[in-house]
């Protein structure tokens, strides 16, 4: 599985998510600058983590790989770096760069000690508002603050913390969440549904009805990750780690293929 093993799956889900919300959010016509940016750092960031996780605990299941490709990887990092701080100052612009503050100080807050359900809150939300920068940037009418707490932001931050929960039960209990966490996914999950329900049978005249479709594809991401859930024990480890990514790829992706479907979203 050498696409995860290069840090590739994280990216996966932010072009995927980035090139699906602005859809959401009918952006016609948008560049893609912002969009590559985002690939790029988030790209950066998983693969300096894993190279840093690999280099001071030997027990991860990526650790002999990366320590076997210690040169091509730190090269990899470096270039990465030239080309994110390249199209940070030459390309994207200041005021595209103003969406993407809110998601650095959010994931460099989950450095500091703390539960690692916090971090896993925090890095979930950072991701699911940096999904959503471009669209935001292209969209004109949502602020860089407002574009923290949209509802679209909360309910894939959410999803994400579900997958990230289940994540790190894999990695430091090798297995999927049982018992009283569990039941709590399950009632997170639960709440999302309800958020579906509030904006699908909204007043015709409010705005919340335009998020259904947002919603409708978080739908589809619990029920990727309630397979991940079912099916992943029964693979190896680290193949269940390999696929967690992807799968939360999957509705994105979906939602690209059927928006301009209108009985998709109904």
């Amino acid at each position: 599985m050498l696409p995860p093993l290069w840090g590739l799956d994280a990216p996966l889900v932010a072009a995927a998510w980035g090139v699906a919300f602005p859809g959401f959010y009918g952006v016609t016509s948008a560049s893609s600058d912002p969009l590559i940016l985002l690939v790029a750092v988030v790209w950066l960031l998983n693969l300096l983590h894993r190279v840093i996780t690999a280099a001071l605990n030997r027990t991860v299941w990526y650790a002999p790989y990366y320590r076997s490709h210690a040169f091509p990887m730190l090269l990899l990092v470096a270039a990465l770096l030239f080309a994110s701080v390249w199209m940070a100052l030459y390309v994207v612009g200041a005021a595209c760069l103003v969406y993407g503050l809110v998601p650095l100080c959010l994931l460099a807050l989950s450095m500091f000690p703390m539960p690692g359900a916090v971090r896993n809150g925090l890095r979930a939300w950072a991701l699911a508002v940096a999904c959503q920068a471009p669209a935001c940037y292209f969209s004109f009418g949502i602020e860089p603050g407002d574009a923290t707490v949209q509802p679209a932001a909360l309910g894939l931050g959410a999803l994400f913390f579900l997958f990230l929960t289940e994540r790190f039960s894999l990695r430091y209990n090798g297995r999927f969440l049982q018992g009283g966490a569990a039941f709590a996914c399950t009632l997170s999950s639960a709440l999302l549904l309800c958020c579906y329900w509030r904006v699908a049978f909204s007043a015709p005249d409010h705005h919340w009805p335009d998020l259904a479709p947002v919603f409708q594809t978080l739908i589809l991401g619990l029920a990727c990750l309630h397979l991940y859930r079912t099916r992943g024990p029964r693979l190896p480890l680290y193949l269940s780690f390999s696929l967690g990514w992807p799968a939360m790829a999957v509705p994105a992706l979906l939602a690209l293929c059927f928006q301009s479907n209108p009985h998709f979203f109904f």
